[in-house]
């Protein structure tokens, strides 16, 4: 999974730790850690995302612009990994 480095740049940058953020916002640190690391994947409810934006101090409309281009990125890369594994299943690398 891909980390969302918005998310982390903006709470370094307030110099906060994923437990402060935790408290502020309401939801678990596990839970907030998985949302940060891509382990929730695009299931992030906007209930979630809106209590984030508060708690790091991002309008809302800016929160909604990054987390498009990180779920516009998770689908390419996804794309890109499933037309790739079918070329190099296709053709054994020591035949290219």
């Amino acid at each position: 999974m891909e980390y969302r480095m918005y998310l982390i740049t903006r709470r370094l940058k307030l110099k906060l730790s994923v437990n402060k953020v935790s408290q502020l916002t309401g939801i678990t640190r596990q839970h907030y850690s998985r949302i940060e690391c891509g382990h929730a994947g695009n299931k992030v409810s906007f209930r979630c995302m809106g209590l984030i934006a508060s708690a790091l101090a991002i309008p809302l409309d800016e929160m909604y612009k990054q987390e498009m281009e990180y779920l516009d990125s998770l689908e390419t890369k996804h794309a890109d990994e499933y037309w790739l594994g079918r070329t190099n299943k296709q053709i054994h690398p020591r035949l290219r």
